[in-house]
């Protein structure tokens, strides 16, 4: 016999928690389905950067990084928010100009944020006099943030327990089945089944193949993410770097533990839109050489470890969040393109507006921006 719920949300990473937690605080049955019981999101360098995002969901990127910054007094539990200054690097060959243009915009957007190509001024912000000498310029914010993503995970996860979600690890959804206009039941590949007054797709790239089960569809492809944990061989700055390169960024954070994380996103990259968690031997080199341009620490670096795992990419680079119109019951937070963690909770919230027939509290060009729907791209 099927178990019946009030929620159905497939997908335990963070934006699944996230939306668990929105829906038990108001008084709903949950159940929450996931495959990978860790959470792919666990391997996310989980930056909070609000400055180059469009302006359109500046505002919902806004409400996530305050959720988090607040956690305690919201949640009664640090979720591992940690304060950083976020340096975006020119190297030498890189488009200076356009450094320079980025910095100029998100002025007149009223962020406080410097362009420095002074090569002094440049070690003196990163408290570092061992920045690589093909950084010639750099964009620097002194107020963003990072996510400590396992004890995020760890500490969402037990809320949501605590709180009486129901958990199903290590199971994925086979079977979807539907009467009319509703999603009635789900039933997994162990045999579980769920039945509920509404269900969430909050499974990234594999948001596209559930949709595909009910009939549905949303432009939205992988990209393979490598994340490389290093062990410098000296000092780091403490605040996040980032390297623009042709099909994508490398972003480098140091951890409490003494070791570096360093991820590429290869949103861009037609060689890494693909399904595949296997390693790119190439890439990880590539990585590595480009770290050590970054920082004089990483040029010699040893690889403690690799992770490999797929991004939700969508046309626009925004989220897919909101309702799917062809179902009453369905709603969809997916397509964070490597953004889940400055995304989560304003998802959850939106979604949560929705389900309780509530009115949303964010602007209409924001909605229109995360829109779950190919109207949005015309």
């Amino acid at each position: 016999m099927a178990e019946k719920v009030d929620v159905c949300i497939i997908g335990g990473g963070v934006v699944g928690l996230f939306c668990a937690l929105e829906q038990v605080k108001n008084g709903k049955v949950v159940r929450l389905i996931d495959k990978l019981y860790t959470g792919s999101s666990r391997y996310n360098m989980g930056e909070i950067v609000l400055k180059g995002l469009p302006e359109s969901i500046a505002e919902f990127a806004q409400f996530s990084q305050n959720q988090w910054l607040h956690a305690a007094e919201g949640f009664g539990k640090s979720l591992g928010y940690e304060p950083h200054a976020y340096a975006r690097f020119s190297l030498k060959g890189g488009d200076v100009e356009k450094l320079k243009k980025e910095v100029e915009t998100e002025r007149a957007l009223g962020f406080e944020v410097d362009f420095i190509d002074d090569p002094e001024l440049i070690h003196e912000k990163l408290d570092l006099k061992l920045v690589a000498e093909e950084v010639n310029a750099i964009k620097y914010s002194a107020d963003e943030g990072a996510i400590d993503t396992s004890k995020a995970l760890d500490g969402l996860r037990q809320m949501i327990i605590q709180s009486g979600v129901r958990i199903w690890g290590s199971d994925s959804v086979e079977i979807i089945e539907t009467e009319g206009k509703r999603l009635k039941k789900v039933i997994t590949d162990t045999g579980e089944e769920c039945e509920a007054d509404n269900f969430i797709f909050a499974t990234g790239v594999w948001s596209g193949t559930l949709l595909g089960k009910v009939g549905e569809s949303l432009p939205i492809r992988p990209a393979r993410v490598h994340v490389l944990q290093l062990i410098p061989t000296g000092i780091m700055p403490s605040c996040i770097l980032n390297s623009g390169e042709k099909y994508g960024n490398i972003l480098v954070k140091s951890q409490p533990n003494g070791r570096v994380l360093v991820m590429y996103t290869a949103s861009m990259d037609p060689a890494q839109a693909t399904w595949s968690t296997e390693e790119d031997i190439e890439v990880i080199a590539w990585m590595r050489r480009r770290a050590g341009q970054m920082v004089k620490s990483l040029e010699n670096a040893a690889l403690r470890s690799v992770n490999v795992v797929t991004t939700a990419i969508t046309p626009d680079k925004n989220p897919y969040v909101g309702a799917i119109e062809k179902y009453e019951n369905l709603y969809i937070a997916a397509g964070m393109n490597g953004k889940s963690y400055a995304y989560a909770a304003g998802a959850a919230k939106y979604l949560g507006l929705l389900i309780r027939g509530e009115k949303s509290t964010f602007s209409d060009e924001t909605l229109q921006a995360i829109k779950p729907s190919i109207t949005r791209f015309k």
